[in-house]
């Protein structure tokens, strides 16, 4: 799914768009801003942040 204008292309309806985050037990955290249709419920990752602890260092991964 791509963003037009924040509408849907599959249904039509009004997209959102929000952050996630997550942690789980390994110290690794990860935020998502996606856009997400009311109507149908379809989600599109649009970018994706993964932090984590390399010894005295942070390592900070960008997906896009």
């Amino acid at each position: 799914m791509r963003i037009n204008n924040g509408v849907c292309p599959k249904c039509g309806s009004k997209l959102t768009a929000v952050m996630e985050s997550e942690s789980s037990s390994d110290g690794v955290k990860t935020v998502r801003y996606v856009s997400r249709c009311k109507g149908c419920n379809e989600v599109d990752v649009i970018e994706e942040i993964i932090i984590r602890r390399q010894g005295n260092y942070l390592e900070i991964l960008l997906k896009r």
